[in-house]
This record gives C-alpha cells, structure tokens and sequence, in this order.
C-alpha cells in the first residue's frame, strides 16, 4: 500500500532531521572529538614531568646514600659534611641543585601548555576566548628564560645556558599566539615558531639524561652493588653474621641489583622521542583536514606517549627505592 502524502511528508521530515542532526555532530566533532586527546596528553606530560624530576632527584639521592653506605662499610672512615677543601661531601654536595631540576620540568610545563593553547585555537572560534585563556594560564612560566639565564651563571649547571633561546622563543610564540586576534595567524605563528623551539628544549633535555644522568646513575648503582657484594662475600664469615643478618644484607644487594638492572633499561631518549612525535602529531593535526583517520592517527601517537612515559615511570620509581637505604 502506498503511502499517504501527509505520511512521505512526515518520513521525509524524519529523514531530512536526522541527516542535519548527523553533519551538525560531524561539523562540531573537532570540538568533541579532541578535548580527550589533549587531556591524555597533557596527563601524559605531567607524568613524563615527574619522572624526570625524579630522576634528577634520584642522582642525588643515590650519590648521598652511596657515600653512607660506604662510610657503614668501612667503619674507619666517618661522615663529614665537607672534604677539607672547602667542598661538600655527597652529605650535601647535590649533582642537581633544587632550582636547576625545577627549571627543567617547569620547561616540560611550558611544552604542555604551548600544546594546550595551540589545540584550544585550533577548536576555538573566538580569538579574544583564547586569549583571555593564555593570559590566565601561562604567566606563571614567562620568566623561565630568565630562570635558566641565571642558572647558566652558576658552576653547578653547566647545561642550563643551552635551554635559554628554545625556552625565550616558545615563550614568545605563545605571547604572540595571545595577542594574534585572526585565528589562522596565530595558528601559523605557533606552527612556525613555537614547533622548533619545542624540538630544541626537548633536545637539550634528552642531551641531559643520555649524557649525564643516566650514565651516572648507571655507574653509581654498579659501583654500590659492587661494594656491597665484596662486603658480604668477604664477611659473612669473618664476622661470623647470624641468620638475620645475611638476609638483611642480601635484601640490600637485591633492592641494589633491581635498580641496577631498572638504571640499564630506562629509555630516557624513548621517552623524549614519543613526547618529541606526540607534540608533531598535534601540529599534524592542527593543520590538516579533520578525518577520522588524522584523529586516529593523532590518537595512536598519544597513547604509544602515555606508555611509555607510565613505563619510565615505573622504572624510575624503582630505581628511587633504592636511595631509601
């Protein structure tokens, strides 16, 4: 039976509305679609952020315990603060000063909040909206050029003077970025700009732990491990050790060797070079047609991000356990 003329008016209504309502979702799934991809990126920079610091952090911790546990293993040395030499022991003499590890995961902050502002413009129609967003949230960290530029005329941070330029122009671009009142400039300023100095702090920061703190590190738990396993090997029986006391010197060299063996894994240049390809995919996508597959891929990028900074992490927390003595 045919349909009535009020009935095909009526489907065709139907038709006609769920097809506006399907290119209304698709028109706006830009906006939709990428609020949970820059969640995960930024949760994943945070992520990244600590374990860095930690990883600073944990040189130091580890030169100080492997100094005390020489001192407990060799019961004619004592524990001095300095050398006689108007230097401090490891007690006290830190690798990484508390303001040079700051600078350097406020730098990952400010790589953070460059992604955020740039994928906020890409998704926002009003400029002065964006504005007002960047203004609020990145001023905490435009003097971080400044911040480096002082490190750099200490001794004890030899790199620090390397972060100044990349750090002053993503500074720039984003200040740039809030005065730029057409959208598509502002995304071609972040593009241009803000994408190589973002590719040049991550350098430096990779050139700090490849160069420095993993070998270090590395070097300092053999060197624990070592001590600790001649001690036992040679007094064990010497010293005619109860039940209680092997077990708790063999904890101490198996909590030593699990770090050890956590140091020689760690990836820290794994970790940089996802960050590195995420930040890339970002600036991919601000600047291509939104298709499914561009966000796929965008998506893919992100995730294989967040594992492995989740997989330093873990690593590194490991490695932390062991500065606990």
């Amino acid at each position: 039976m045919s349909l009535s003329l009020s009935s095909r008016i009526n489907r065709d209504g139907r038709i006609y509305l769920l097809g506006l309502a399907v290119i209304m979702i698709m028109a706006g799934c830009t906006t939709i679609n990428f609020a949970p991809p820059i969640a995960s990126f930024q949760n994943s920079v945070t992520t990244a952020s600590a374990a860095i610091g930690t990883a600073f952090n944990n040189l130091n911790q580890f030169e100080r315990q492997l100094y005390l546990d020489d001192v407990a293993l060799k019961p004619e040395k004592n524990v001095d603060i300095g050398d006689g030499s108007d230097q401090p022991t490891p007690l006290l003499g830190l690798t990484f000063q508390a303001p040079s590890i700051k600078a350097r995961t406020d730098s990952l902050r400010l790589l953070g909040t460059y992604a955020q502002k740039l994928t906020n413009l890409v998704g926002n129609n009003a400029p002065q909206q964006f504005s007002d967003v960047v203004k609020t949230s990145a001023g905490s960290l435009t003097t971080l050029d400044k911040t480096f530029a002082e490190l750099s005329s200490t001794t004890y941070d030899p790199t620090a003077a390397k972060y100044i330029s990349p750090v002053s122009e993503l500074i720039g671009s984003l200040v740039k970025m809030y005065y730029e009142h057409r959208r598509d400039e502002a995304i071609r300023e972040a593009v241009n700009t803000g994408a190589s100095a973002v590719q040049n702090i991550l350098g430096e920061l990779e050139n700090d732990l490849v160069n420095f703190v993993k070998p270090q590190q590395t070097a300092d738990l053999w060197a624990d491990l070592r001590q600790l396993v001649d001690y036992y090997n040679h007094h064990r029986e010497t010293d005619r050790m109860d039940l209680q006391e092997r077990k708790n010197l063999l904890g101490d060299i198996n909590k030593c060797a699990l770090a050890y063996e956590a140091s020689v894994e760690i990836n820290p240049s794994g970790l940089i070079d996802s960050m590195r390809q995420a930040h890339e995919a970002l600036i991919k996508y601000a600047n291509a047609p939104r298709t499914p597959g561009n966000m796929n891929a965008l998506l893919a990028t992100l995730q294989a991000f967040e594992q492995n900074a989740q997989q330093v992490s873990k690593q590194v927390e490991q490695i932390r356990q062991a500065t606990k003595g």
